[in-house]
């Protein structure tokens, strides 16, 4: 019986140091994992300092996280986050968007706007109450694949739109209790741009000056993205920019076709995660592309009322035809080709170049217009001067049939000078016969007569000669 008892204490002894020795080894096992962990991230921290070190030129500050993205070509791109620059403060359209300042290599500075969809099941709830989420990623990821799948087929962009950079989604986690993904939309914008919304007080000092410039930049922006069966879908005070550079201030587009399917996203993934008292979802109707159009003229219109006016009605010193204008924009039987054709366009293109001569005492071929029933006012849409000097000056301008931008030299001919004017046709001979990679391209030209003002405020008939050529 003793000897049983003491056996029995051998073996309970046994077990003991057996299972003593097995919670060391468990200890030191995970002792060395954190340590192996610690030592890994020691490496990684070790490597991203290299690629920091090898992708940024040493003059760049202010440099935080990397985060490797796809570019719209589907190359790898780096992001680093700018710790010392803090994005503009323009209107988000939904409280899942936030943004913040990037700069990527040999480009400079991007606006990336992140929309980060984040769900976690807290510690007292169990996972069967978890919201199924699977529906929602399947969309995301649907989503995705048709934006960039959209967004690569374009060869070209409208320099009143800012190009996207990447759309690249990050998922982290997307388990039924923890889901975390992110969709960071990239666009490159420079610093000096500033949303609408924060200049307007700026614009609105001189909406003679400013509004053709505006319906010049959205009109030909729209038509390039209606003619891409695309539509913006959120134009506003927001998307809209202006650079407020002195020598050429200018507006751009940002934000186009992605934005109204990422807010429906927004809310979809709000209404899974809490049913109750979640806003509906916007209309079918919304997505409809010809409804989406008429959206973006209408936005265009809104605009131009924003910039003029203090208020909505506040109609009474705004140009009758900048109100026709306004007025076709909003309304819903006219296209974006309407638009285009508008006779403002051009009318309000050459009345703030006029202004814009005499503000900078600079009048170098006269206050010349070109009649409405012109070649050049009907056929072109002007975008911008690009240009002048003793003979004549330089336009940026929209073919309204093909769509592509083009410069347009224009020429002023005197009657009397029968010389000058043979030696200038002659050159234009012989630019159409030039055929060389180095040298612009030549469409045509043609001879029209404009209207010429004088100091006097008369108006004189003269010819001028335009020849456009390819603008790069």
């Amino acid at each position: 019986m003793l000897d049983d008892e003491k056996m029995k204490q051998k073996a309970n002894k046994k077990q003991k140091a057996e299972k003593e020795r097995e919670e060391q080894a468990e200890i030191e096992k995970a002792n060395k994992q954190r340590l192996d962990r610690l030592n890994d991230q020691k490496a990684d921290k070790e490597k991203e300092r290299q690629r920091l070190k090898s992708c940024t030129a040493p003059e760049v500050e202010g440099l935080g996280e990397a985060i490797d993205v796809r570019a719209m070509d589907d190359s790898k791109l780096t992001v680093f986050v700018k710790t010392d620059v803090v994005a503009p403060h323009r209107t988000t359209k939904h409280p899942l968007c936030s943004e913040w300042i990037g700069y990527i290599n040999h480009k400079g500075q991007v606006l990336v706007s992140e929309w980060r969809f984040e769900h976690t099941l807290g510690k007292e709830r169990k996972a069967s109450d978890s919201p199924n989420l699977k529906k929602f990623e399947k969309d995301l990821d649907e989503f995705v694949a048709n934006v960039l799948r959209r967004l690569r087929s374009l060869d070209t962009m409208d320099q009143s739109m800012y190009a996207y950079q990447f759309v690249h989604l990050v998922k982290k986690s997307a388990t039924p209790t923890n889901f975390k993904c992110s969709l960071l939309v990239g666009q490159l914008i420079p610093s000096e741009h500033q949303p609408l919304e924060i200049v307007m007080r700026d614009v609105k000092k001189r909406p003679k000056f400013f509004m053709p410039k505006f319906a010049s930049a959205a009109v030909c922006a729209l038509k390039w993205l209606h003619d891409q069966q695309l539509s913006h879908g959120a134009l506003d005070k927001a998307t809209a920019w202006f650079n407020k550079d002195y020598a050429d201030p200018a507006f751009l587009i940002s934000d186009f076709f992605i934005l109204p399917g990422l807010v429906k996203l927004a809310k979809q993934f709000s209404a899974t995660i809490s049913p109750e008292g979640s806003p509906a979802l916007e209309a079918e109707e919304l997505e409809v592309m010809k409804k989406a159009q008429q959206k973006d003229r209408f936005a265009v219109g809104s605009l131009m009322m924003d910039i003029h006016s203090e208020s909505a009605s506040d109609t009474k010193n705004i140009p009758n035809l900048c109100q026709d204008f306004i007025k076709t924009c909003q309304n819903e039987a006219f296209t974006t080709d309407h638009l285009l054709e508008h006779r403002y366009i051009n009318h309000g293109f050459f009345e703030q170049l006029h202004v814009s001569r005499s503000s900078l005492s600079e009048d170098p071929v006269g206050n010349y217009e070109s009649t409405a029933s012109s070649r050049l006012m009907k056929d072109w849409a002007m975008r911008k001067r690009l240009g002048g000097g003793g003979f004549g000056d330089v336009i940026l301008a929209k073919n309204k049939l093909d769509g592509n931008d083009y410069a347009i030299k224009r020429i002023k001919l005197s009657p009397g000078q029968s010389e000058l004017t043979g030696r200038i046709t002659q050159e234009a001979k012989v630019f159409s016969r030039l055929n060389h990679p180095n040298i612009v391209r030549y469409y045509n030209a043609w001879i029209e007569n404009v209207i010429e003002t004088g100091s006097d405020e008369s108006a004189s008939t003269i010819p001028t000669m335009s020849a456009p050529a390819e603008a790069s």
